[in-house]
């Protein structure tokens, strides 16, 4: 989605238009469940956005598994030589990067 479809969809939303998809991509795909210890969340497969949040009313974060460690962003694994970003950073995309997100409970809440 481009910058202005964005701006587009995310002013019809405001306005009160019920919007088919993700509120914040607009991606129209199923859901992806993802486990929480106890329930089970639904994240947008496109953007990771909380679709249907864990029935627990606590709130979750959701992180990589395995998480990117400071030595790939020190050696600046997710740039190519030119200084331009990596086509394959992350490696994984889409779908396949949501299902790896593993759910943490934070006791502090969103941020």
């Amino acid at each position: 989605m481009s910058l202005p479809d964005y701006v587009r969809r995310q002013n019809a939303l405001l306005d009160g238009a019920e919007l088919p998809g993700c509120p914040a991509c607009g991606e129209e795909g199923p859901a992806v469940p993802v486990p929480t210890g106890h329930g089970r969340a639904e994240l947008c497969r496109c953007c990771a956005r909380v679709l249907v949040p864990c029935p627990c009313d606590r709130w979750h974060g959701y992180q990589s598994q395995p998480p990117v460690g400071w030595s790939q962003t020190w050696r600046r694994a997710h740039m190519t030589g030119s200084g331009e970003p990596s086509p394959h950073w992350p490696t994984l995309l889409g779908t396949a990067r949501v299902e790896r997100l593993v759910a943490y409970e934070s006791p502090h809440g969103p941020c």
